[in-house]
């Protein structure tokens, strides 16, 4: 709680700002890839079921050559877990709508993609190339993959088959899915110019 983020509500809270944060926040040890997020104590996993609203995902990975591999990539492989995780024992209420819908890219099939990485992969084993070549080469594969479809990168390109693996594993649960138009350092607070990591 060290961080220059919290300047602003360090200032509000003075002192008290430590004790106002244990009060809000309670950390959870967990795995997001993991079947029930990797929470093993089956009471705390009762207590999330009866006491969370919200589950907000915001772990991604933000490369727009990023190797694609729908079996690791981030914008895709979270997903599945989390969604079992809130089918399992979330209260379902209806879902606040905002913004698009979920969008599918037409003739897109998550299984061949796999099938196509895994069969590149193969094949550069095959040929004995070094781990560099192999990594120049699926980067490739993936803004090849991406712009067939479509899209400019295989950023959006994976985001985008995230989006279609909730349409087709949501089941009732509401979801809502909001898209930010662009990501910039903030005019005020926590202060001028932050950003998160390096853009």
């Amino acid at each position: 709680m060290i961080s220059k983020v919290f300047k602003v509500l360090r200032e509000k809270r003075g002192a008290g700002f430590e004790e106002f944060v244990l009060e809000k926040i309670v950390p959870i040890a967990g795995y997001t890839t993991c079947e029930n997020l990797g929470i093993e104590d089956s009471d705390l996993r009762d207590e999330l079921w009866r006491e969370v609203d919200i589950i907000v995902n915001t772990a991604a990975t933000i490369k727009f050559d990023e190797r694609v591999f729908p079996w690791s990539n981030k914008n895709i492989s979270l997903i599945v877990p989390q969604l079992m995780f809130a089918e399992s024992g979330l209260v379902l209420e209806k879902a606040f709508e905002m913004g698009e819908t979920l969008n599918d890219t037409l003739d897109l099939d998550i299984e061949h993609e796999r099938k196509v990485v895994r069969e590149t992969l193969d094949d550069l084993q095959a040929q004995g190339v070094t781990k560099e070549f192999e990594r120049t080469a699926t980067k490739e594969l993936g803004l090849q993959r991406a712009r067939q479809y479509g899209w400019p990168n295989t950023y959006v390109f994976t985001k985008a088959m995230g989006e279609m693996l909730i349409g087709l594993l949501r089941g009732d649960l509401p979801v809502t899915i909001l898209r930010p138009s662009i990501i910039t350092s903030t005019i005020r607070e926590p202060f001028p110019r932050w950003t998160e990591g390096i853009r």
